[in-house]
């Protein structure tokens, strides 16, 4: 029940990793090139088609965050340990990168 708390809590802080999920047999992260990471977000996203100016404004704001935010591709099992799993390798990630 530890993880079902840390998930409820309403907090705020910085975007450090960006990921698209889906379901799979098994955990696994990897990272995603900036147009796989496009053609992922895209389709999830509010495009104000008929805006030229917002349209432009929200493709610039989309290729800057691809541009600064680490994108994975999450794939993971129906395990609650899923929140573990994304901790653990995140913490790896940043011990094995410094």
């Amino acid at each position: 029940m530890g993880w079902q708390r840390r998930l409820r809590q309403n907090e705020s802080g910085p975007l450090t990793e960006l990921f698209c999920i889906s379901h799979g047999a098994q955990h696994q992260i990897e990272r995603l090139s900036p147009s796989a990471v496009l053609a992922q977000i895209l389709p999830q996203c509010f495009l104000p088609h008929w805006d030229r100016a917002a349209m432009e404004s929200t493709l610039a704001f989309l290729s800057d965050l691809i541009a600064h935010t680490p994108c994975q591709q999450l794939t993971f099992a129906k395990q609650p340990d899923i929140v573990d799993y994304i901790q653990n390798q995140l913490t790896r990630t940043t011990l094995v990168a410094s």
